[in-house]
């Protein structure tokens, strides 16, 4: 070894990172975090450089940033000023105390909105269910840049960089100034917010998309389900974020009205 800044365990890996044990073996496995074995065994010791940290986080984030920017456009300023365009509300409903807003938001930069998925609030009180506050914003993310060819993502990366930037660290509750500062940084058009808590035996997740500046609400909604079906939880929780970003056709009951969408239980 040399006089590098060295890491000598997840502990201390996790920490630089800013994300818990179990992610950073996750991305280990998954996307070849530059973390080393003393004796080249997965179960021997792990220690890890500083420096290989850091250009790996960066790489990730010029990766993920390059493949959401559109291609440039000859005679054309790569940077368009658009106006955001909204529809009225068509429909109000109360969900289990909770206002559900169906809205057309506001385009971001390149005519597509630009979310900033940050971490979700564990509001469980169980410990256990830390590693959803985590994976599920995750897994959305990824689930957006898979499968949207209308909004934009930023990468957890970029996003963990402007935690690191202001000094907070992530997981924590962020105040109103520190998602504006985030927002700042990252040119993010919407952020999304999340809760995770428990309903009886169910986990519940609540999720929140605002207008970045304004910060107005766009949509709100939860999702309950088991644990086992976590998969169908997150594939529904990023068909719902992406429904709040497409023109409203709202299904009319008697008299005209919009009917009011329903509680998600899986």
């Amino acid at each position: 070894m040399t006089n590098r800044d060295l890491l000598e365990s997840w502990k201390d890996i996790s920490a630089h990172l800013g994300r818990n044990a179990r992610t950073c073996q996750r991305w280990e496995r998954e996307f070849g975090l530059p973390v080393h074995r003393l004796e080249g065994s997965p179960r021997s010791r792990v220690y890890a450089y500083k420096d290989e940290l850091d250009r790996w986080l960066e790489n990730r984030l010029d990766e993920s940033e390059a493949s959401a920017r559109p291609p440039a456009v000859k005679g054309r300023s790569h940077w368009l000023r658009l106006l955001g365009v909204t529809l009225p509300l068509l429909a109000a409903g109360a969900i289990g105390g909770r206002l559900i807003y169906k809205t057309l938001a506001a385009a971001g930069p390149h005519g597509k909105p630009l979310l900033a998925v940050l971490d979700f609030t564990n509001n469980s009180g169980d410990p256990d269910t830390d590693y959803l506050c985590e994976s599920l914003p995750a897994n959305l993310i990824l689930d957006i840049q898979r499968t949207s060819k209308s909004v934009r993502v930023l990468s957890s990366g970029r996003v963990l960089t402007a935690l690191r930037e202001l000094g907070v660290k992530p997981g924590t509750a962020l105040s109103s100034a520190d998602v504006q500062s985030i927002v700042s940084r990252t040119g993010a058009s919407h952020t999304v917010e999340g809760f995770v808590s428990s309903q009886g035996t169910s986990l519940r997740v609540d999720y929140v998309i605002k207008e970045a500046r304004s910060r107005r609400l766009v949509s709100t909604d939860r999702i309950v389900g088991s644990e086992a079906r976590l998969l169908d939880i997150e594939d529904l929780l990023a068909k719902k974020v992406l429904a709040a970003f497409e023109p409203v056709r709202e299904k009319r009951g008697k008299g005209g009205r919009a009917a009011a969408p329903r509680n998600s239980a899986l």
